[in-house]
């Protein structure tokens, strides 16, 4: 990746200094306007136009400071104009001068990719590397961003509201005794009341209350690629040797499923991952665990009944629509 963004720096510095598209032939210049010629000219006006020329710009006969330079343009002209293949090259070229910088990337790029001379696996580690930074920036952004929504809404203000309020009733119980008499109930602050800095402890301690999981949860490097592929043996061993362990235990010995592993049955019979799963109530777990899902019959059972269910609420909101409309349509009864 760092070699193709080099590349692609060099060949737009390379256009910027360029007075015509010829330059990726003829240096800075046109082909045609070298020989003096139109784009029309045929082969035979290319070869009579080269031979006049040089025979002014060459250097044993030409004694100028600049002609060999010259000359060197006019032979380079002359080697794009005078073969029909590369003249044709050239003239697609002027007339596609987009496909022709892609073109030239694609002949030239792995060419300066090789003079720079750099080993493949400083370029897969750099490409491992970009890509887990923009992933980790991007969960980073996804997480404040939902942090942000979390904070305007009326439960987390609330939530944060009844801390305040348990602060200061602490601080009141906390002070020296008083008698009866004087004893009042302490007055409740309002969050516009409270400093900056109890306001920032405040709601820190309420975004640890928030358990936000799955693809908008914190940052992690964990999570990114190459933290990934960099334990990619450790947890290819760590699946390895619960598999080994797994058959042994409930495939060869037969022994009755515990709780570990009634888990792991129900979040596969389900298809739910590990933060999901730890995300549902402990009341739902446990009814879920009841109905025995990684029996066969049991799991299409209970995916039916939710089938039916949805389905049912689905209807039943139909009706809830079409009885406020005043539609006479009506939806069939269960």
């Amino acid at each position: 990746m760092w070699t193709t963004l080099f590349t692609c720096l060099v060949l737009c510095a390379h256009l910027r200094h360029a007075a015509a598209l010829g330059e990726r032939f003829c240096e800075r210049d046109n082909c045609y306007r070298i020989l003096g010629l139109e784009q029309n000219a045929t082969l035979h006006d290319v070869k009579k136009a080269y031979r006049n020329a040089s025979l002014t710009l060459h250097p044993d006969k030409n004694p100028a400071a600049q002609a060999a330079e010259e000359f060197n343009k006019l032979a380079t002209a002359y080697a794009v104009l005078g073969n029909n293949e590369s003249r044709g090259s050239y003239d697609y070229a002027l007339a596609h001068p987009r496909e022709h910088m892609i073109a030239y990337y694609a002949r030239y790029g792995s060419r300066a990719y090789a003079q720079m001379k750099i080993p493949a696996h400083y370029s897969i580690t750099g490409l491992i590397l970009t890509i887990s930074f923009i992933q980790y920036l991007s969960r980073k952004m996804s997480h404040e961003k939902l942090m942000r929504r979390i904070r305007q809404s009326s439960k987390y203000k609330q939530r944060m509201k009844e801390l305040l309020n348990e602060r200061t009733l602490a601080n009141t119980n906390g002070s020296p005794s008083k008698p009866r008499k004087s004893v009042q109930k302490p007055r409740q602050k309002g969050l516009s009341e409270v400093s900056p800095e109890e306001l920032e402890e405040l709601q820190m301690q309420v975004d640890s209350e928030c358990n936000v999981q799955g693809g908008l949860g914190p940052a992690k490097v964990q999570d990114t690629l190459g933290y990934q592929m960099l334990m990619l043996p450790v947890s290819l061993y760590k699946k390895a040797q619960w598999e080994l362990r797994w058959h042994w235990k409930y495939t060869v010995n037969k022994e009755p499923y515990d709780a570990e592993a009634k888990e792991y049955l129900t979040r596969k019979a389900l298809k739910l991952s590990e933060p999901r799963w730890q995300a549902l109530e402990d009341a739902q777990r446990e009814d879920l665990l009841s109905k025995e899902l990684w029996v066969k019959e049991n799991c299409e059972a209970y995916l039916a009944h939710l089938k039916k269910t949805e389905l049912n609420a689905e209807q039943k909101a139909m009706r809830k629509y079409y009885r406020k409309a005043g539609m006479p349509l009506r939806v069939p009864e269960d």
